[in-house]
């Protein structure tokens, strides 16, 4: 839990203080803002890791011969 939570923390502070010194990028939010999008790419990340990690990469990719 320790884990997570220092990583939700780094992804939130990246949203709100690294990402906008990128050209072109812009967040328009507050720090809750930021944590709310934290959560949901650690989500998104780790729902990507469980489904490749279960799924046989022979099926999805099929040869014929």
């Amino acid at each position: 839990m320790k884990r997570f939570a220092l990583r939700l923390l780094l992804m939130a502070c990246a949203f709100e203080f690294l990402l906008p010194m990128l050209p072109g990028v812009k967040f328009s939010g507050n720090f809750l803002h930021a944590i709310g999008a934290g959560i949901f790419f650690s989500l998104m990340a780790w729902v990507v890791e469980c489904v490749a990690l279960t799924t046989d990469g022979s099926k999805c990719i099929r040869v014929k011969g």
